[in-house]
């Protein structure tokens, strides 16, 4: 029990020197914990204060690049001597900054250029506006020439074909010219023939009234004797007397009828004279007339030579005008086809017309937001970039 006793009283005190030393180690564990605490808040409020301050000037600074920004200057580098995420953040704007500047130098020189091809868009859409409209000018005049063009191919096939049927008129007709040359040339031979065979028989009976004359010759010799007789007879008879009275009135009725025929003869001598001169003047106008006749064949035969060289030339004529008549008609589809085909050019003339007033309208548009886009642009100061 004693030793129990002990045993407590042992482990009682043992606890109670432990519970002080373990009091002793708290307190001065709080006191440690109260200085750090104290050091903690301490050193708490000089990072603060450093942090804010940096804080501060990298706000600043921000704040400053951005107003420089707003500004549109865009040459005023932010610098990013801070720490931490200050520092990263001034880092990153100044790399926005350098981006933003060389976007903005490539947007300038590309609007510049923009602007230039705007211009020159703008300049050859004018030309090219000014050529179509000529070429569609000169499309329209095409286009009124083809139609002219066909509407005289179509005259010219109109013509040929009434010069075929004319040339086929004139073939008939020169066919029976030369049939009725040819009639003619037969009959003027017949004629010629008659007028020689008349011309002979005048001449015959010429002849024949010169051997009448020869006997009204006689008969006009017998008669002036037969007067001279019957003037004798007459005489005679007066010296008769009243016995030869009977033969007075003979020998009177002899002596007038002597006369009588002496009349009649130099009558029908001036008759046969003057029939030999009109037989003579007839002979001579039936040998003209041969004659004429005989160059009447000539030129009969002449005029059928050229009657046959006319038909030949004719034929020709028609084949020839065949052929105008065929080409003609395949130049007129021909210009037909041409003239679809300048119709489509100028429809498509006027469909490029109107697609280059559209192109000339988009480059002026082009122009206009170039220029607008080169203002905006000019509102930033940029750096010198080589």
């Amino acid at each position: 029990m004693q030793d129990v006793k002990t045993l407590l009283q042992n482990v009682e005190n043992f606890t109670s020197a432990e519970i002080q030393s373990i009091d002793r180690q708290t307190r001065s564990l709080e006191l440690q914990v109260v200085v750090a605490a104290v050091l903690v808040l301490l050193l708490s409020v000089l990072v603060s204060r450093s942090t804010r301050k940096a804080i501060q000037r990298g706000l600043h600074k921000a704040m400053a690049a951005l107003r420089e920004l707003q500004r549109g200057n865009l040459k005023s580098e932010v610098l990013a001597d801070e720490p931490a995420e200050i520092g990263e953040m001034l880092t990153l704007m100044e790399q926005t900054r350098q981006d933003l500047a060389q976007l903005l130098v490539l947007v300038q020189r590309s609007t510049m250029e923009v602007s230039g091809a705007a211009t020159v868009l703008a300049d050859s859409s004018h030309g090219v506006q000014d050529n179509v409209q000529q070429q569609s000018l000169q499309m329209e005049q095409i286009a009124a020439a083809m139609h002219e063009m066909s509407a005289t191919a179509h005259e010219v096939a109109q013509s040929v074909a009434t010069t075929h049927t004319a040339s086929e008129e004139a073939a008939q007709n020169s066919t029976s010219s030369q049939t009725i040359n040819t009639q003619a040339m037969q009959s003027t031979e017949s004629l010629v023939k008659s007028l020689t065979e008349s011309a002979a028989s005048l001449s015959e009976l010429e002849k024949n009234s010169e051997n009448i004359g020869a006997v009204l010759v006689v008969i006009k010799a017998i008669a002036d004797q037969t007067n001279l007789l019957a003037l004798n007879a007459a005489i005679e008879a007066a010296r008769a007397g009243e016995q030869g009275r009977g033969f007075s009135v003979v020998a009177d009725e002899v002596r007038h009828l002597a006369q009588r025929t002496q009349t009649s003869t130099t009558e029908i001598e001036t008759m046969i004279s003057t029939f030999r001169q009109s037989a003579h003047q007839a002979v001579l106008k039936m040998r003209q007339s041969s004659v004429l006749g005989g160059q009447a064949i000539d030129f009969a035969g002449q005029s059928s030579d050229l009657m046959q060289k006319v038909n030949g030339s004719i034929d020709k004529v028609r084949c020839m005008s065949m052929q105008i008549a065929s080409a003609a008609e395949q130049q007129s589809s021909a210009i037909e086809e041409i003239n679809v085909s300048v119709s489509v050019v100028h429809q498509a003339a006027e469909q490029n017309a109107e697609l280059v007033t559209q192109v000339a309208t988009a480059s002026q548009q082009l122009t206009a937001m170039a220029g607008t886009l080169e203002g905006a642009v000019k509102r930033f100061q940029l750096p010198e970039v080589a």
